[in-house]
């Protein structure tokens, strides 16, 4: 039992004791807070502090949304605000417009006769608002025409090509045009017949690059875009994708090439383009007929074989059809699909 010293008295007195033995004087004791005490109240900071941290971030995040909000009010008042003006202005547009619309009009066609098109078009832009599209769409149109007439007095005659697609444009502005008709007419003939003799004269050579084969398509089937109804012009294009089909094709692992022989016997090249060996036979061939009518191989000639890997295949397969090819398809159950298009 611990002692201590008595304020009072001076004698020794219990620390357990409630007063001094002696005199009577009261004994103060320390106060004792135990550890579970102290826990708790740590946790009792902690929550508070917790809570108003998150409190704070409340508040935060409101003052966050109110100021987006704001940003967002104002931001729909200057809209509003602009809109409102540009009205406002379009209307005093349309206001001057329609009280002098002939005096306008009369300038406007004054300017594009004198060819003068730069102040043609500065005058238009005055008045060239969404109100007023109808009432200025036939001045437009005639400025814009005469603009484009001028420009392609510029183009020598003897560019064709140039020609053409600027008489286009013109015809699409004023398609009863009889001269633009004309024009178009001439150009159109020179053009055509250049892309198809470029055509042609690539198909004659003894020799041919692929690339040199995709230029002459592109030339022949512009040629069939400006006179369709040409037949020599569509036997060349026939021709043309005959000899596209002897040029490889196909996916990443296989791929195939073809010419057709004639009453349903094509020859066909198979190459094996991938890292693996693909056993090949002709039952992974398949012809469509132009009847839309699908034929299994009737007879074929080295085409079942196991294909090594960078190595190709080919032979002769029939089939037995009089119609006429539509598509050639070679399906494989570990190579996959290929389709070949025929003209």
């Amino acid at each position: 039992m611990a002692l201590k010293k008595c304020k009072e008295c001076g004698n020794q007195v219990s620390t357990s004791a409630d007063k001094c033995p002696n005199c009577g004087a009261p004994v103060k004791r320390k106060s004792r807070i135990g550890c579970l005490a102290a826990f708790a109240i740590l946790i009792g900071i902690g929550l508070v502090a917790s809570q108003l941290s998150e409190c704070k971030n409340q508040i935060n995040e409101k003052r966050q949304v109110a100021q987006r909000s704001e940003a967002i009010k104002k931001q729909r008042e200057r809209e509003l605000k602009i809109q409102k003006e540009k009205a406002e202005k379009h209307k005093q547009i349309v206001i001057e417009f329609n009280g002098n619309k002939e005096t306008i009009l009369s300038n406007l066609e004054s300017l594009i006769r004198q060819k003068d098109f730069d102040s043609a078009q500065k005058e238009i832009a005055k008045y060239d608002i969404p109100e007023l599209s109808d009432a200025l769409a036939e001045i437009k149109n005639n400025l814009e025409e005469k603009t484009l007439y001028e420009k392609g007095k510029k183009i020598p005659a003897n560019k064709y090509t140039d020609n053409y697609y600027h008489y286009v444009r013109l015809a699409k502005i004023n398609p009863d045009n009889k001269l633009y008709k004309k024009k178009l007419n001439y150009y159109g003939l020179k053009v055509s017949n250049k892309k198809y003799q470029e055509a042609k004269s690539y198909f004659n050579k003894k020799t041919h690059q692929h690339r040199e084969l995709q230029k002459a398509l592109i030339d022949i089937q512009a040629a069939i875009k400006i006179r369709p109804n040409v037949n020599k012009y569509k036997s060349l294009k026939n021709k043309l994708k005959w000899q596209e089909l002897r040029y490889y094709k196909g996916n990443d692992k296989v791929q195939m090439a073809l010419q057709y022989e004639g009453h349903g016997k094509f020859y066909v090249w198979i190459k094996n383009t991938s890292s693996r060996k693909y056993h090949v036979n002709p039952n992974d061939f398949t012809l469509v007929g132009k009847n839309n009518q699908s034929y299994h191989y009737e007879r074929s000639d080295g085409i079942m074989v196991d294909l090594q890997p960078g190595t190709e295949t080919s032979g002769y397969i029939s089939f037995a059809t009089r119609s006429g090819p539509r598509e050639m398809v070679f399906d494989n159950f570990s190579a996959g699909k290929i389709s070949r298009k025929c003209p």
